[in-house]
């Protein structure tokens, strides 16, 4: 009668065990999709931030003059292979630019297409940062799973690691100034 005691408490033990590592290995699998949507919508505006910007600049040059060499860093952009972090970064250094140029030259707001286009770049702009947030608190929520018992033994087993925010920074690494504006 002991040894089916016994044998009865190691089957349950199991099965819970198994059922919990399931619900941890799912769990993983349902943050590792959504993840790879939010790198997916990331991707798509900065794509269309990139037109966008690209199609500004002819409607600046056509407009104004003597303002093509400020476009050297964007069109220096066009042939480069970058992360999504690195195209991120310099795009909004580029962006900058354009508003620059926006503030110096008012009479580029009495262009119906220049404003459009301004009007389309926000946008975008709002559905990349609701992108990136998105990323991110999957990011957080997996981050957690990774190191946090005892979803970390399916983590090891499964060879997943943690990932980077979408801001690409290393938070462990010895590089206090990498803090970028």
């Amino acid at each position: 009668m002991q040894i089916l005691e016994i044998f009865f408490i190691v089957v349950v033990f199991t099965c819970v065990i198994g059922i919990i590592g399931l619900i941890y290995y799912n769990k993983f699998g349902e943050l590792i999709i959504y993840i790879n949507e939010g790198e997916q919508n990331i991707d798509e505006a900065l794509r269309k931030k990139f037109d966008l910007l690209n199609r500004l600049i002819n409607v600046i040059n056509g407009n104004v003059e003597n303002v093509n060499d400020k476009f050297d860093d964007f069109i220096k952009l066009r042939g480069k292979k970058l992360t999504n972090f690195d195209m991120d970064r310099k795009l909004v250094a580029c962006s900058v630019i354009f508003y620059e140029i926006g503030e110096a030259h008012k009479e580029l707001k009495n262009i119906k297409n220049y404003t459009k286009m301004l009007k389309e770049l926000e946008e975008n702009e709002e559905r990349l940062i609701a992108a990136k947030s998105y990323y991110n608190n999957n990011i957080t929520t997996y981050n957690k799973l990774v190191r946090l018992f005892p979803s970390n033994l399916i983590a090891i087993f499964n060879k997943y690691q943690e990932k980077p925010f979408f801001d690409g920074k290393n938070m462990y690494d010895e590089v206090y100034n990498d803090f970028q504006v």
